[in-house]
């Protein structure tokens, strides 16, 4: 996806989970986060590209 811009909505359910640091191992910690967003685009051909992103809540 070229050009990609995240658009979050502005009432939206929350997730949180678990997340670790790759530059210091064994560190995690929870989360939280927009449970969904959608990401626009176009592709290697110029047309218009929208990907739903979620997860479980």
């Amino acid at each position: 996806m070229i050009n990609p811009v995240l658009y979050i909505p502005e009432q939206r359910d929350l997730a949180t989970d678990s997340e670790g640091c790759l530059s210091v191992p064994g560190q995690y910690a929870d989360v939280t986060r927009p449970a969904t967003a959608t990401v626009i685009g176009v592709d290697l051909h110029g047309q218009p590209v929208r990907r739903f992103l979620g997860c479980a809540t």
